[in-house]
């Protein structure tokens, strides 16, 4: 039997991914965007009631560039569960220059900077994708904080029921 040669394996680590302009990265289907949206609609639906929201207080979530790009579809369902107002809070990651927009790269000097900002008395809800053994990129700890922040895992179901609470 003639022995077969393999394609040699290109290395892709050190290729850059960029979104295109529906935010999804090169080989990422249209449909997995579709189904993401289809289950964070099943979990809101499987939530309990429509919460009346006169008078609580506003949860916040806090995402990168890219984020906020992917939830804010998602917002009008996700409000559905919501005992309050929610609302996203887009963080620039000034550490890398400014240049980097996706959650899982920021860091805590950048989450002080928009948390200092922003409103006392909200609840924050940040990702767990940020952090690596409990802190930020730069050593920061979720405790280092300017405001209190509940670390939410990066999930459509987790993200409804941190919503919903």
């Amino acid at each position: 039997r003639p022995e077969r040669r393999r394609k040699p394996v290109q290395d892709r680590r050190h290729r850059l991914a960029v979104p295109d302009s529906e935010g999804l990265l090169p080989g990422q289907e249209r449909t997995q965007r579709r189904a993401r949206g289809v289950h964070v609609r099943a979990c809101v639906d499987a939530a309990r009631e429509p919460a009346t929201n006169a008078g609580l207080r506003t949860t916040r979530i806090v995402t990168g560039d890219y984020g906020a790009e992917a939830l804010r579809p998602l917002l009008d369902e996700l409000r559905e569960v919501a005992p309050g107002d929610l609302e996203l809070l887009p963080v620039a990651n000034e550490f890398f220059g400014g240049n980097i927009a996706v959650t899982g790269l920021l860091v805590g000097a950048d989450l002080r900077a928009a948390l200092a900002a922003a409103p006392e008395g909200d609840r924050y809800l940040v990702p767990d994708v940020a952090l690596s053994r409990g802190c930020f990129l730069d050593g920061v700890t979720p405790a280092d904080l300017p405001r209190a922040v509940e670390i939410v895992p990066t999930t459509g179901p987790a993200l409804v029921a941190a919503v919903g609470a």
